[in-house]
């Protein structure tokens, strides 16, 4: 007999790698919750908006109390930042650290003394002076 049609691929051929998906554009976002002293990373697109981080971030530290009114981000400028629930600002740092090639934003649950000292600061920069401030919900 000569040799058998069914004969099994030779066993030194290499089958190529399965596809992978590319990481569509974005922006990696480590979240430092300062209570827990806990870090996490996450990846946001451009277009991402305060809610779904906030649910997520929420679920992810077990924390109920995150909001976008104490999530605070650091500015590429060194300081820290209030977020304040806008989607327009977190839309505008994602796309500030979309540009920066291998930037990871960094970002973070302050403990009470932290958030007190920066909404101070940022309160004090925005009011002018003898003028009455009020905060609502």
């Amino acid at each position: 007999m000569h040799g058998n049609s069914n004969a099994s691929p030779d066993n030194n051929t290499v089958a190529p790698p399965p596809a992978v998906a590319p990481i569509p554009n974005g922006v990696v976002v480590q979240v430092n919750h300062l209570m827990y002293n806990r870090v996490l990373y996450f990846h946001l697109t451009p277009e991402a908006t305060i809610e779904p981080l906030i649910n997520g971030l929420r679920l992810s530290f077990n924390d109920s109390s995150i909001s976008g009114m104490v999530l605070q981000y650091k500015g590429f400028d060194g300081l820290w930042k209030c977020l304040l629930n806008r989607d327009d600002s977190l839309k505008r740092i994602l796309k500030q650290g979309a540009k920066s090639q291998n930037m990871i934003l960094q970002m973070r649950v302050p403990r009470e003394q932290d958030l007190l000292s920066v909404c101070d600061e940022a309160q004090s920069l925005t009011t002018p002076p003898n003028s009455s401030f009020v905060f609502s919900h």
